[in-house]
């Protein structure tokens, strides 16, 4: 049940980080300045009012940029004055690798179910997964609910890169990418304790 959880899961953030970094590779690659690219990349684009052309509530999107402005962004400097920008796509590609990891652990464990030292080996790794998780779970709570998480999560354009001449697509929007590090971050707090205590019971049948 973990398993297809996790598995699951890795499968969603691998296909996001992956698509991510095909986007902000190709901007990077094409822009002349810095600063075009810092205004295209997936961690920029939905924090630009003249990018983001659909938000969730406008009024709403346009006081939390004038708030942040005001309150992080020293006098002559353009918002959003963030050399991270959201920070979603760490947080993406952080998380699917340890979803990932997670998951073939498991695997590990099911060829304990024959073999002692594959117990011991998962067990062991189940120990230093945890505390990825960990990491992961606060990288995710730190990035998407920042004051420029909290804007991004406004934006309901697609974030589905499909190539550099092509729109994006619709089929995954900023708001969706926002829900979906939420419901990460939520079963990751709660499969927390549960994986790390757990983790060592097949250590307690002994060796065969």
């Amino acid at each position: 049940m973990i398993f297809a959880a996790y598995l699951t899961c890795a499968i969603v953030f691998v296909i996001r980080s992956n698509n991510i970094d095909s986007w902000d590779k190709d901007i990077q690659d094409e822009s002349a300045t810095a600063e075009s690219v810092k205004n295209s990349g997936y961690d920029f684009y939905p924090l630009m009012p003249e990018r983001c052309k659909e938000v969730q509530n406008p009024k709403v999107y346009a006081l939390l940029i004038e708030k942040y402005t005001r309150e992080f962004c020293s006098e002559g400097e353009q918002y959003p004055c963030s050399a991270v920008g959201t920070g979603w796509s760490i947080a993406f590609g952080v998380n699917s690798v340890v979803l990932l990891l997670m998951s073939l652990n498991y695997v590990i464990y099911f060829l304990g179910i024959f073999f002692f030292y594959a117990r011991l080996a998962a067990s062991c790794m189940n120990c230093c997964m945890t505390l990825a998780n960990m990491s992961g779970l606060v990288i995710v709570i730190v990035y998407r609910f920042s004051k420029l998480g909290e804007i991004a999560s406004q934006c309901i354009d697609g974030s589905k890169y499909m190539g550099k001449d092509e729109e994006l697509d619709g089929g995954n929007t900023f708001r969706s990418d926002a829900q979906s590090l939420s419901y990460v971050a939520v079963f990751q707090l709660l499969t927390f304790l549960p994986v790390c205590c757990i983790g060592s019971l097949p250590l307690r049948n002994g060796r065969n």
